[in-house]
């Protein structure tokens, strides 16, 4: 039996679709901080509309989640589909295919946002 008073590390996959302007602040973006600051392992995936994050208005907030520790992943197809395909990705972003993701939701031990 755990210890109750030693919570056990969950690992978060944060799925970003809306855009930077669709939140009235960071909402899902803001939620895997505050988890990534107290322990729990999180990735969070932008796509769609959410690859906007990655432009260079958004890169304070990619950088205060990478800081903690958050991986970033940010969806190949998406970029290209709006035209940010070959650009630099802010620090810690990294551009994955959409086999890195289906095996991340596969995986018994993650839990999946989809926001």
């Amino acid at each position: 039996m755990s210890n109750p008073t030693t919570a056990a590390t969950a690992h978060f996959l944060l799925i970003e679709t809306r855009t930077p302007g669709a939140l009235e602040d960071d909402g899902l973006l803001g939620d895997g901080l505050a988890q990534a600051e107290i322990g729990h392992q999180v990735t969070l995936f932008l796509i769609q509309d959410a690859v906007a994050w990655t432009l260079p208005t958004h890169a304070p907030l990619l950088g205060r989640l990478s800081a903690a520790g958050v991986r970033i992943w940010v969806d190949d197809f998406s970029l290209t589909q709006r035209g940010l395909a070959g650009r630099a990705l802010p620090h810690g972003a990294t551009q994955v295919t959409m086999d890195d993701v289906a095996e991340a939701v596969l995986a018994p031990e993650i839990r999946v946002v989809w926001h």
